[in-house]
């Protein structure tokens, strides 16, 4: 159970395979969910998510890499996510797809030749970050920098301090 502003509570149950069967989520503010996880038969991967209280199903199709390739759902004006990979098999943008055969760019990623994101595109949001990180790169960027897509300063946005075991995050506030 975690307390804050709002105290809820979540239990998991698993399939013998060890995959995740259903989630009971209950919340002062939603009440209680159950979400039931469907699996393909022949592959193994995550089919879809559906929330019995709602109705809300959440769809996923994979490619044959076993990377994400749409997520989807029967929600009233929504739209399904694309997702497209390098031949690294690592994420380089995000698309949403209304459904009119038009994709909208949503985020595109950028990586350095260790394999490292450095660099993230908020299309819709018209914003672009860097991630610097620290020396070899394997550990959490140690700044993120942001300005408008295009131009403008680069601005320090937020910043990670490595102390042991712990990361302490430190949001900047852009006004």
């Amino acid at each position: 159970m975690r307390t804050g502003q709002v105290a809820y509570r979540r239990s998991y149950d698993y399939n013998p395979d060890g995959s995740r069967a259903m989630v009971m989520r209950d919340d002062m503010v939603n009440g209680t969910h159950w979400d039931l996880y469907s699996y393909d038969e022949e592959s193994g991967r995550l089919e879809s998510v559906l929330d019995v209280w709602s109705g809300e199903v959440n769809r996923f199709v994979w490619n044959p890499e076993g990377t994400l390739a749409r997520w989807s759902d029967n929600q009233p004006n929504s739209y399904a996510r694309v997702f497209g990979y390098d031949e690294e098999g690592r994420l380089t943008r995000i698309e949403r797809d209304y459904g009119n055969g038009n994709l909208q760019a949503a985020y595109e990623y950028g990586y350095n030749s260790d394999g490292v994101r450095v660099w993230k595109r908020d299309v819709l949001a018209g914003q672009e970050y860097r991630y610097v990180c620290r020396i070899g790169c394997g550990g959490v960027p140690m700044r993120v920098y942001g300005r408008e897509i295009g131009g403008g300063t680069w601005t320090s946005v937020e910043d990670y301090i490595s102390m042991g075991n712990l990361v302490v995050y430190h949001s900047f506030s852009t006004e």
